[in-house]
């Protein structure tokens, strides 16, 4: 059964601001804070809130490393991981809890966590089997889950069978290393998924991915009316794909703008007091 969650509350949990404290304290319980306030409720893991922070934050990742104790000269590694600011790990924690696999390390400032064997990821594709991905990091699950059959089925283990892992991985993420393009002369990506169904379906969505992509930011400026008043404007931006962003404000009903940075579309909502 679906806990309801009132909607401040979500934008709450939608931050991430969770206390390691209280978490080692009551399981299931989070202490949301700021400066002279408490704010404390339960707090459930939604599937769909794991979805959208993968969409915000997650990877899958497929490594041809050179090996040259192996037959065919290569060794493949298949991870898949989630990485925020160690500020948030508690969050990391709950997705580990949830999934019961994988490891959490921690890499400089960030938090990593990590599921790698076989076993774990078939949990993870069935994951996202039941709670498909929004934006197109649903293609690279596709390709991933394509690579990962082929490794369980050991072809990974023949010449043949490589050189279609490498097919696969061409179309992956960033594509291929200029080391294993050389190393790989008779590479052909595959064509990569074609993703056009980004419809929200879920708010549980919406607030993991903002826990990975959102951003609230206030700006204050000089008022052009009166000298001694200032102008505030309230902002909450994420970057992504210009038809996820179509859905969003289709799903909020409200206006926002949509501009390109940096060659990513930012989804951009103001409101003034």
């Amino acid at each position: 059964m679906r806990r309801y969650i009132p909607h401040k509350q979500l934008c709450l949990i939608a931050t991430g601001n969770f206390s390691s404290e209280s978490h080692n304290k009551v399981v299931g319980t989070n202490r949301l804070t700021t400066p002279g306030t408490t704010f404390t409720s339960s707090f459930h893991i939604d599937p769909w809130f794991i979805t959208g922070l993968t969409d915000g934050e997650g990877s899958f990742m497929v490594q041809i490393v050179k090996n040259n104790k192996l037959r065919v000269g290569w060794r493949i590694l298949l991870n898949f991981q989630i990485s925020l600011h160690s500020k948030d790990i508690v969050l990391l924690e709950r997705v580990q809890s949830y999934f019961n696999v994988g490891y959490i390390y921690k890499e400089r400032e960030f938090s990593v966590y990590r599921i790698s064997s076989r076993e774990d990821l078939a949990i993870l594709m069935d994951h996202f089997r039941k709670y498909p991905l929004t934006t197109q990091k649903f293609a690279d699950y596709i390709l991933f889950k394509q690579i990962l059959d082929l490794f369980n089925r050991k072809a990974h283990l023949r010449k043949k069978g490589l050189q279609e892992i490498v097919n696969l991985r061409a179309s992956l993420n960033k594509g291929l290393s200029l080391e294993l393009n050389k190393a790989f002369p008779e590479t052909i990506p595959v064509p990569r998924p074609l993703v056009n169904d980004q419809e929200i379906k879920e708010p549980y969505w919406l607030a993991g991915f903002t826990s990975g992509e959102g951003c609230f930011m206030v700006m204050v400026s000089n008022s052009t009316l009166y000298k001694a008043l200032k102008n505030m404007k309230y902002f909450f931006r994420a970057s992504k794909s210009k038809i996820y962003f179509i859905s969003t404000l289709s799903w909020f009903k409200i206006n926002g703008k949509l501009h390109t940075l940096f060659l990513l579309w930012t989804l951009q909502i103001t409101s003034r007091p």
